[in-house]
């Protein structure tokens, strides 16, 4: 399967998978790819500031959240909106 260019920024910013330590950064690195691809799915494009808002995030609940979400918003603009309240950065 191949990986999404959003997905692929995500793993040269650092947040690859692995072991120890590493699994909870694998898990945040699933969760952040799984917001991506809800919203390829919903509006087949992700802005690069989204891409960067959702690495900065490091707290999973945040992440899951999101991923419900992006599986409602209707466009990029009501999806910024609810990255921007989510008061984590």
């Amino acid at each position: 399967m191949k990986e999404s260019y959003a997905y692929e920024i995500i793993k040269k910013e650092g947040f690859e998978e692995g072991f120890g330590e590493g699994i909870q950064k694998g898990e945040l690195a699933r969760a952040r790819k799984a917001v991506i691809e809800v919203l390829e799915v919903n509006l087949a494009f992700v802005p690069l500031d989204v891409v960067r808002k959702l690495n900065m995030i490091n707290d999973i609940h945040i992440l899951e959240t999101l991923i419900k979400k992006a599986v409602k918003t209707a466009n990029v603009d009501e999806f910024k909106e609810v990255l921007n309240k989510m008061e984590v950065f």
